[in-house]
């Protein structure tokens, strides 16, 4: 099993009934390189500064309130409104409050942070400090600080490497 397809099982069975279904979540999904393979068959995919997106304002792959690649469907999207953001060089796990079920959403999410945390190998955490880097300039949720900070992520939980430096010395 590779790390993203334990990130994925971690999730796996994660109830999303409080969901609104308003897609506000498909706005520019980003892609780790797995997902990138997978996805680009079936959707338009968009480069922005090396770190690959699903095309489109919704994504292409929203019809209607519904996802056409559910099963296929990348961390970013799994995640959602769970995600981590930079602020002077501290990663945070946050709650988007541009999602219309936040609470509900944050009651399934939240209590999986510890497992996401030590599943989170260095290469992962690596394209998710790129996918910040671009997407706190890009994303106007992320650039607006439309969110809530839940905690801070904990360092050295997903293996013995350390981290990147931190975004602050990146951009």
């Amino acid at each position: 099993m590779t790390p993203l397809e334990r990130l994925y099982a971690a999730l796996e069975g994660a109830s999303y009934d409080g969901c609104a279904t308003c897609g506000i979540c498909c706005s520019n999904p980003w892609l780790q390189e797995e997902e990138e393979a997978l996805l680009r068959p079936v959707a338009p995919l968009e480069i922005v500064e090396g770190v690959p997106f699903l095309a489109g304002e919704p994504c292409s792959c929203l019809s209607g309130t519904h996802c056409t690649q559910y099963s296929l469907r990348p961390l970013d999207c799994r995640l959602y409104p769970l995600d981590l953001v930079e602020e002077e060089g501290e990663l945070w796990w946050v709650i988007f409050s541009d999602c219309r079920a936040p609470d509900a959403l944050a009651a399934v999410l939240v209590p999986r942070i510890p497992a996401l945390e030590v599943l989170f190998t260095p290469e992962v955490l690596g394209r998710f400090l790129r996918q910040i880097a671009v997407t706190r300039r890009t994303w106007s949720p992320y650039a607006e600080k439309r969110y809530n900070k839940i905690q801070r992520f904990r360092e050295g939980q997903g293996g013995s490497e350390p981290r990147p430096s931190p975004l602050s010395e990146q951009a």
